[in-house]
């Protein structure tokens, strides 16, 4: 079970998170209407207007290894976008490795950061931070051309409230999902990128490949100039 704590305004739940984690807490979701300094990978901004969004960060001791971190974002983006089409009734997909999209247009953001121990390679702690365009938001018309809200996609006014609920009953059963691994055939089957040609871009380097498969460490493969390669970061887009 996760403590709430909420904020009208904060600069970053994540960070706030990451301050309690300092002071020793842990199993705490932190909540805000609206975040002056939102962030997604890449050091972007992530867009936080208040009233429009879910953002939360949940602050957790996870038992997975460091080297199979990208399982803890992989596992957020089934909870989210399996809890959106319950709720909706609308199937959202899963763009590697860490947002889902709605019709094409993404709907929502996810960000995991944490401390390790290296000396047995677990994490002390870890951030799950989670942004989800909820009701109808003005996106900039940059952001409007790959950006969208649950709303506006599947004409359904969701309840906050009710949604970080039924999101939380679905990250309460973390660790033994992760020790099982199934939810990994779930991303699987709503990851829109297998198959495709995209573009990879990891660092300073950029390629065209072909998606082939997600491992189970939520590693995703690809082959690229006719040689298959793994990779544990980095962005993909799909090539049209």
């Amino acid at each position: 079970m996760f403590t709430i704590e909420r904020h009208r305004e904060i600069d970053s739940t994540n960070n706030r998170a990451k301050l309690l984690a300092a002071e020793g807490k842990r199993n705490i979701c932190v909540v805000a209407d609206r975040q002056t300094g939102g962030r997604g990978r890449m050091g972007r901004q992530f867009f936080s207007p208040e009233g429009s969004g879910l953002y939360f960060s949940l602050l957790i001791s996870p038992t997975v290894k460091g080297e199979d971190s990208a399982l803890l974002t992989t596992f957020a983006a089934v909870c989210v976008a399996e809890t959106l089409a319950e709720l909706t009734g609308v199937s959202a997909a899963i763009k590697w490795v860490n947002d889902v999209y709605m019709n094409g247009k993404k709907i929502c953001g996810i960000l995991t950061e944490g401390a390790l121990n290296y000396e047995n390679g677990t994490f002390d702690y870890a951030v799950i931070g989670v942004g989800i365009n909820v009701g109808r938001t003005a996106f900039s018309t940059e952001l409007s051309a790959i950006a969208s809200d649950v709303e506006t996609e599947t004409g359904v006014k969701l309840n906050k409230d009710l949604l970080l609920e039924r999101l939380l009953e679905r990250f309460a059963h973390m660790e033994s999902a992760l020790a099982q691994g199934d939810f990994m055939e779930a991303y699987r089957k709503r990851c829109f990128v297998l198959g495709k040609d995209v573009t990879v871009t990891r660092g300073s380097e950029i390629f065209a490949a072909k998606a082939l498969d997600v491992n189970a460490k939520g590693e995703l493969l690809v082959e690229a100039a006719g040689e298959r390669m793994t990779l544990s970061s980095g962005e993909v887009s799909v090539r049209v």
